[in-house]
């Protein structure tokens, strides 16, 4: 057995869809990247670190008398212009653009299973459609040749049933190979820790209740790649106010104590060395003059920056609209298509084969006639199979668009 099987009692599709992407590694990893701009949030708040200074100097290098002085002091950098404040803003931002970034991998990654899933199921259905037409026409076969040896129908029509079965053949192996494709396709996206499972082997898709311009702006208010750009031209634009911030100097404040000792050799009384100790306690403050980096370079990057990023928020603006217009669209036709298939089209056929088929078996029909109606009824359900594929896509689609799940599909 494979690793992905079908069946009526597997995993709903969306239930598969939403469980391995919040467990797939790719979206573990960007979950990840939230905690980095965690760290970086924490590290911003941070006030600067004071600075211990201790100086020690001697004259006994130089053969001198015990001389030196012998200090320590602390230094600590106040900053001005409310650069702590802006950094945290930056980080801020940077950490929800972050959050909203991994949401939004997530929904992706989530709407390439639901297509995968859907492709994968619908080719399963196709192949097992032709599996029970190949096993209906083997019998058929059988009962036309049976016919033919004695002597009912001419041997012709145990022919034409002959390469019927060679035509779905051939099919079928096409089929097999497109349900190989997406069955491949369907385990590179699942976690491995998910498999082997089991999914259900149908595709439905619920009634839509809202109209598209709700849908719309649930969308332009909820979809996660748009929140992230409008968080990253936030940062954007509170990086241009920490630039400005860095415009402006420091003050370093420090303090310090000393201790100097001197030696005097030459004193009046002869024989004798005085030394003097002083103890000093010093205050000082240090301002950097910008009178030629005034982080201009800076402040213009960050400028530019900011005006990409609200453009690029503009551009994924007109996305999500397109996006929600495009899904919407096709999820109301493929409905409209399915209805019509199914209550007007394939249901009306499958009578209409019943009853040329008695009508062959008693004689008033050629073999050809049952032929010609077998594949047209046979191409009209595959038609509705492809047709809820169409829908199911649309459904999944709809869904990615919006950036939420409607409940379209079970």
């Amino acid at each position: 057995p494979g690793l992905i099987q079908f069946g009526p009692d597997g995993i709903p599709i969306s239930e598969l869809a939403g469980h391995a992407a919040a467990t797939h590694p790719i979206v573990l990893a960007a979950r990840e990247r939230v905690a980095v701009t965690e760290g970086s949030r924490r590290q911003a708040g941070f006030r600067p670190n004071p600075q211990l200074e201790i100086d020690v100097s001697t004259a006994r290098v130089f053969d001198s008398q015990d001389e030196g002085e012998r200090s320590i002091g602390v230094a600590q950098t106040f900053e001005l212009g409310g650069k702590r404040k802006r950094r945290v803003e930056v980080a801020d931002a940077g950490v929800e653009a972050a959050r909203a970034e991994a949401a939004d991998t997530e929904r992706r990654l989530r709407g390439e299973i639901v297509a995968a899933c859907i492709e994968a199921v619908s080719a399963h259905r196709e192949l097992t459609m032709l599996d029970q037409q190949l096993a209906a026409q083997r019998e058929f076969l059988r009962l036309t040749r049976a016919r033919a040896r004695e002597g009912e129908i001419p041997p012709l029509e145990a022919d034409l049933a002959q390469v019927e079965l060679a035509r779905m053949e051939a099919q079928r192996s096409l089929a097999q190979a497109r349900f190989d494709r997406h069955l491949a396709d369907l385990e590179r996206l699942l976690p491995a820790g998910m498999l082997p499972v089991k999914l259900q082997d149908r595709i439905t898709a619920g009634e839509l209740l809202v109209s598209d311009s709700d849908l719309r702006d649930r969308a332009l208010t909820e979809r996660p790649d748009l929140l992230a750009a409008r968080l990253r031209a936030q940062q954007a634009n509170a990086q241009v106010r920490l630039a400005s911030a860095l415009a402006k100097p420091d003050l370093i404040g420090s303090v310090r104590y000393a201790r100097d000792i001197q030696t005097f050799e030459d004193f009046p009384v002869a024989g004798r060395i005085f030394r003097d100790r002083d103890n000093v306690l010093a205050f000082g403050i240090s301002i950097p003059l910008p009178f030629r980096d005034r982080n201009q370079g800076n402040i213009q990057a960050a400028v530019a920056v900011e005006r990409a990023s609200r453009q690029d928020a503009l551009v994924v603006t007109a996305e999500v609209t397109r996006d929600v217009a495009a899904a919407y669209a096709s999820f109301r036709a493929a409905g409209k298509a399915r209805n019509i298939l199914r209550r007007d089209v394939v249901e009306p056929s499958q009578k209409n084969l019943g009853v040329i088929r008695e009508a062959y078996r008693l004689g008033q029909l050629r073999l050809l006639d049952v032929l010609n109606e077998q594949r047209r009824t046979f191409d009209l359900e595959l038609t509705l199979t492809q047709t809820e594929r169409e829908l199911g896509l649309a459904a999944g689609a709809l869904e990615t668009a919006v950036g939420r799940r409607l409940g379209l599909l079970p």
